[in-house]
């Protein structure tokens, strides 16, 4: 936007600074005759702008019909057409009142049909001059030839005119001797002509006809000619002439020129094939050429001034900006951006190989260095400026350890000095780029929960070592050391041995003096040091917590990883229950425990009880006792008894909440207007009252839910951000998303969703249900998956909202959108989510009476899956792009990863398993009565039956 802002800039300075010559050119050189010539045969001869037309007339082909180009229609709806030149046509300068001479010729036919009686044609054409812009009278056909109102024998005002008329109706009752065919002159009427002159036939045999008409305004007289062509240019041709009065007295001085027809009881085409124009009459001489200079030199010379500035100014931040990048990467190997283009075929999907927080990144071949390098584009949005890459290029380009990802160097978009000239940006809108060596095994997530073959113990624990290793470098043996920030399974990359390679130093910083204080909510909530998460501060224990999650995550059961329930088993001594059961026994059993001792170690709540990175090396490569281990302080919190006061409940919400933020009272009252009803967002769920609430301090809106007093508040801690009044009355605090739910997009509102925002809706919310399914550990059921805890974000992004009922209710979903199964066993699973997230699909995609499971099954046995798709989509959709996760069966259902695979694929449909109510159209199974124990949270793992990637 900003280069074509500026182009359009040049160029209105190069304008401007010839504006003198243009002016002074204008005074001395008279303006040419003004002309038009169109042939209607040939499009290039005209443009469709130049061309007004009113009533029926309108182009056919090679001609301009004026009237109703169609025999047999109701002559009501063919009853009068113009045709007029578009722009005014100057008749006369208002201030020398010198009038032009003027000639026009044009070529026409007038057919008559076959099925008129030859004595019954109606009515004819006219060639007119207007007041400019045309305006064809109301109840103008007929005799009137669509120049003037049928009420009327005159026109005055507007409607003035002077007219050639080819009038074909026998009107002798008016006229006697106007016999039949006749052309005349007319001024203002069309029943008194000032000259008329009976014509032989407009119309012998269809034939072409030519007329001219010529204006000398030295004589005032008004010459008609017509001649005939063809078969019939024996024909005399017919004369008609007459003295107008002054012109200045009949019409303003810009007129409109064209033709006019109409027909009546009788009906006939009226057909202009060429008509060409010519006036004599000059612009009228500028005399304030001198004024007009002088401001066109003001003008040109301020831009010729401002670009010179402009010049400058991109000079100078072309020249700082290098050396900013430069100074600030310390002399990283600087890749030209056309280089990274060419190396990942221009960013495509096809070479996508993943995104992070700070940005995609691309597989590619960089055949300066000829060799497979993944190229990481970061996000303006997820940096300040370009202080986060400075720092993550510094960073990485002097951490040179095996374990660790290598920095090949960097790059950036539009560093040229043509580019700063053409299309000047802040540095923060720069688009820049990390050049890292390829590392071609996937990662420890992928191996761990998405492939079928199964990591053996060996090579867990050379990955255990690896990572540890990676660790003790950047925090022992760099000065200042770094911290990493975002340690998680999917950071740790794998080579085709299995070594470890840690990545992703997109949250990486040095740390000079022993601790890092940040304002940006880094890492991945998952792996994140509560200890971080209260106090905003980061330090090297606060990788080891992390690096203790992930070896909780390598070691033990995929559904009992957590520190609590790994913790239950050390307080048992039965830790090897926990070790992952796939492994069958087969790994060393010191190893084991050490590696989940280790784990639990790391995790202490404690941060001074964590070991450091050389400590936790150590512990794994000797044979010395175990650590005994501080006992957490909330492990029997929740066991004590409610005490004298309050204080005790207090405390115990806080630490249950894990040091998120707590709002006071006051501040919740005071940002919802003491919760008035204007401030009461519309709905209000099973758990409460839902407000719009503005923090000064913060800058921002919240929504702010009042939770309802229940007996299981301990669950409700668990929320984002809370706060409690003296009752203890538990209060939310979300984000607030401000385009409201995806229910009143699809059913309240009247402008209609198109297919690609519904799509990408789609995949919004299956990549949040992969987060809470299986990036979680232990995994979350959201349990209430329905379009209204859908929000909907000013950019139409999704965001899954609302759960309030993961952990806090006793009846959960709704009816509609509940797995038939859970009713049955009373059992709420992951398929049970995915069965709501079906429906869901079913609902954005289909017709709003054809959304329910049994007719989109109806419709798929029958191979007319897209006679459901929504009318309103008008046939925007993708076939592609619709039906899979509401099997009966839920073994039969896939996971959220299986799900968000196959969109993303374009492999074949899966084959999908009739379900036994398939021919009973319209309901699911029975609603039978929902036991408590929907609350199980049983952790299903329905991947066995399932390839783990669809192609």
């Amino acid at each position: 936007m900003a280069c074509l802002q500026l182009q359009v800039l040049l160029l209105l300075a190069c304008l401007l600074l010839d504006a003198p010559h243009l002016s002074s050119a204008a005074a001395t050189v008279p303006t040419p005759p003004f002309s038009f010539n169109f042939d209607f045969s040939n499009m290039s001869t005209y443009h469709s702008d130049d061309l007004r037309f009113e009533g029926n007339a309108t182009v056919h082909g090679s001609f301009v019909d004026l009237t109703c180009n169609a025999y047999g229609l109701d002559i009501s709806q063919c009853t009068a057409g113009r045709m007029s030149y578009s722009h005014p046509v100057p008749f006369y300068d208002e201030t020398t009142k010198e009038v032009a001479s003027f000639s026009t010729e044009f070529t026409f036919k007038i057919i008559v049909p076959k099925f008129n009686n030859d004595k019954a044609k109606g009515d004819g054409m006219a060639f007119f001059l207007a007041r400019y812009p045309s305006r064809m009278p109301p109840r103008s056909g007929g005799g009137n030839l669509g120049l003037i109102t049928n009420d009327n024998y005159s026109s005055i005002g507007p409607d003035q005119f002077v007219s050639v008329e080819f009038d074909t109706y026998n009107n002798t009752w008016e006229q006697p001797k106007q016999t039949g065919d006749h052309m005349g002159i007319y001024i203002n009427t069309v029943t008194y002509s000032t000259n008329t002159t009976n014509v032989s036939s407009f119309s012998p045999n269809e034939s072409m006809m030519t007329a001219s008409i010529t204006f000398d305004s030295k004589t005032s007289m008004l010459v008609a000619s017509l001649q005939y062509t063809g078969n019939y240019s024996n024909y005399a041709p017919v004369n008609v002439s007459a003295k107008l009065p002054d012109p200045t007295t009949l019409l303003p001085s810009e007129v409109a020129v064209g033709f006019s027809a109409a027909t009546g009881a009788a009906f006939e085409l009226h057909q202009i094939h060429s008509w060409s124009f010519n006036s004599t009459i000059a612009a009228p001489v500028q005399k304030d050429h001198k004024k007009a200079i002088a401001v066109g030199v003001s003008i040109g010379g301020g831009l010729i001034l401002v670009l010179l500035v402009w010049s400058i100014l991109s000079w100078w931040k072309w020249r700082k900006t290098n050396r900013e990048f430069d100074k600030g990467t310390r002399g990283a190997c600087r890749f030209k951006y056309h280089h990274l283009v060419a190396a990942t075929n221009h960013f495509s999907m096809d070479n996508r190989i993943g995104a992070g927080a700070f940005g995609e990144v691309h597989k590619g071949f960089l055949t300066q260095l000829g060799r497979e390098v993944a190229v990481k584009k970061i996000l303006r949005e997820s940096r300040a400026g370009n202080k986060d890459f400075f720092d993550e290029v510094q960073t990485i380009s002097r951490a040179k350890q095996k374990n660790l990802v290598e920095l090949l160097g960097w790059g950036m978009k539009g560093s040229s000095i043509i580019d700063f000239v053409m299309c000047w940006r802040r540095q923060k809108n720069t688009d820049l780029f990390l050049v890292y060596e390829f590392v071609d095994n996937g990662n420890l997530h992928m191996h761990l929960y998405e492939k079928e073959a199964l990591l053996s113990w060996r090579i867990r624990y050379k990955i255990v070592k690896g990572i540890i290793s990676a660790l003790v470098y950047l925090h022992h043996d760099r000065d200042p050391y770094i911290l990493h920030r975002d340690i998680k399974p999917s950071n740790i990359l794998l080579d085709k041995h299995f070594n470890a390679r840690l990545a992703d130093f997109g949250l990486s910083r040095t740390a000079d003096n022993g601790t890092i204080q940040s304002s940006m909510v880094v890492g991945t909530a998952n792996y994140l040091d509560p200890e971080c998460m209260k106090t905003g501060k980061f330090n090297r224990s606060s990788d080891v917590y992390s690096f203790g999650l992930v070896l909780l995550e390598i070691a033990c059961k995929k559904d009992e990883n957590s520190y609590a329930q790994v913790w239950e088993r050390y307080i048992d001594k039965t830790l090897m229950q926990v070790a992952d059961d796939r492994l069958q026994g087969m790994f060393d059993k010191r190893q084991m425990e050490r590696v989940i001792v280790l784990g639990l170690w790391c995790c202490q709540p404690n941060i001074e009880m964590r070991p450091t990175m050389e400590e936790a090396m150590d512990f794994l490569e000797t044979d010395g006792p175990l650590p005994k281990l501080a006992k957490p302080k909330t492990s029997s919190s929740h066991r004590k008894k409610k005490g004298a006061a309050g204080k005790s409940s207090s405390r115990d919400i806080d630490k249950r909440t894990g040091g998120v933020r707590q709002f006071k009272y006051n501040a919740l009252a005071a940002a919802t207007n003491q919760f008035s009803s204007e401030n009461r967002l519309i709905g209000a769920g099973p758990f409460g009252e839902g407000y719009k609430g503005f923090f000064k301090e913060m800058g921002r809106h919240f929504a702010i839910r009042r939770f309802r007093r229940r007996a299981d508040q301990k669950e409700a801690a668990r929320r984002t951000s809370m706060t409690r009044e003296k009752a203890h009355t538990i209060f939310l605090v979300y984000e607030f998303v401000d385009n409201s739910n995806l229910r009143v997009h699809l059913h309240e509102k009247e402008a209609v969703l198109p297919w690609t925002t519904r799509y990408k809706i789609v995949k919004d919310i299956c990549a949040a249900l992969v987060y809470l399914h299986h990036e979680r550990r232990p995994f979350v059921l959201h349990r209430n998956i329905k379009p209204n805890n859908i929000l909907l974000d000013k950019e139409f992004n999704a965001k899954l909202a609302d759960f309030g009922l993961c952990g806090t209710a006793d009846k959960v979903g709704k009816a509609r959108y509940m797995d038939s199964e859970c009713r049955k066993t009373g059992k709420l699973k992951r398929s049970s989510d995915v069965y709501s997230f079906e429906i869901v699909l079913l609902e954005i995609a289909c017709k709003k009476d054809e959304n329910s499971y049994a007719k989109v099954w109806s419709r798929y046995l029958e191979k007319s899956l897209m006679q459901v798709v929504g009318d309103r989509l008008r046939g925007e959709s993708d076939e592609r792009q619709m039906d899979w996760c509401c099997q009966p069966n839920i073994d039969m259902r896939p996971t959220m990863h299986q799900a968000m695979d196959f969109l993303k694929s374009d492999g074949p449909f899966p084959e999908l398993a009739e379900p036994e109510t398939s021919s009973k159209h319209g309901k699911l199974p029975g609603r039978e009565t929902m036991h408590k124990g929907c609350l199980d949270n049983s952790r299903d793992d329905t991947r066995q039956r399932f390839p783990s990637k669809i192609t």
